[in-house]
């Protein structure tokens, strides 16, 4: 199929006080339109754009990833946890919970880790 991007103009043509009209060669009426080119500066370039869904979706990875960090260290250092360990001395002693905390956040790094290699095309194909 056939791709197409449509953009923003890049430049345009602002008219420059009032219009005339004159007479043309053959006697028909013409509009005169003083005209000068306007560039607009804060367009996206096509590269800018395809590039915006990835640096979102691995903005949200990272910032997701520190959630669930923040989340499993107050789990993990949180009443509920030392009173489980209290009857399970032998998690205690091999930090069973430590490691399921690493584990955790070692899956959602490689998860980032992904993401973070994929080209912007990927980010912008809707149907995956």
């Amino acid at each position: 199929g056939e791709e197409e991007i449509l953009l923003p103009p890049r430049s345009y043509l602002e008219a420059l006080g009032s219009s005339r009209v004159e007479e043309g060669p053959n006697g028909r009426q013409i509009r005169i339109v003083n005209l000068k080119v306007n560039v607009n500066l804060t367009s996206s370039t096509v590269d800018e754009i395809e590039g915006r869904r990835q640096q979102l979706m691995v903005s949200q990875c990272k910032h997701t990833t520190y959630e669930i960090k923040n989340k499993l260290e107050d789990l993990v250092e949180g009443d509920r946890v030392k009173e489980m360990l209290v009857h399970n001395p032998v998690d205690d002693d091999e930090e069973n919970h430590i490691k399921l905390k690493d584990s955790i956040l070692d899956e959602c790094e490689k998860i980032l880790e992904k993401y973070e290699k994929y080209p912007p095309e990927w980010f912008n194909n809707d149907w995956q």
